[in-house]
């Protein structure tokens, strides 16, 4: 009997910890986010998530002509999303794109999801951006799935609230981070 195959995905962002990515293990899935399509010249993706409006975020024929992957990927947009299907699922707390991309992760059968290069602005997005990921974290756990904020994520910045003492993570337990492997 042949093991199957652990599926797993990177979803990639532009902030720094973006080069912590594990581009050439064969593992891995790679999702890159908005603007981050832009960095990762050579790199295998699989998928361009933008699930902006559009004409807001002015991807024009242009712009997509010079995206330095090949060969061409997968651009999934807000119009493919399957939202109505995942918010049924794991319910509707998304202020951003990466606990949609997660949901979207355990809506394909992603056993194992990775964080990198997502951070937000440590003053107004991560407050917000942690309170999502917490809640798709617990969803998918319950799936049995496993969640990695990977290399001293933003979202891991303090003790567990009235044990700071203790030194515990705020994230509940069985969830896991790695630690620049």
């Amino acid at each position: 009997m042949s093991k199957e195959k652990i599926r797993k995905v990177a979803i990639v962002g532009n902030h720094i910890t973006s080069r912590d990515a594990p581009w050439d293990d064969e593992a891995f899935d790679f999702w890159i986010i908005n603007g981050a399509i832009k960095d990762v010249e050579g790199k295998r993706v699989a998928k361009w998530f933008d699930l902006h409006d559009w004409s807001i975020a002015n991807y024009t024929p242009d712009y997509l002509k010079h995206i330095p992957v090949k060969p061409a990927f997968d651009i999934v947009t807000m119009d493919e999303y399957p939202y109505r299907e995942i918010m049924d699922r794991y319910g509707y707390l998304w202020e951003n794109s990466i606990p949609m991309l997660m949901a979207y992760a355990g809506y394909l059968d992603y056993r194992h999801i990775y964080i990198f290069g997502c951070e937000g602005n440590e003053y107004t997005d991560a407050p917000l951006m942690a309170a999502n990921l917490y809640h798709i974290m617990g969803a998918l756990r319950q799936e049995g799935r496993k969640v990695y904020l990977c290399n001293y994520s933003q979202m891991d910045t303090g003790g567990l609230y009235g044990y700071k003492n203790l030194q515990k993570t705020r994230i509940p337990a069985g969830f896991e981070f790695k630690r620049g492997e």
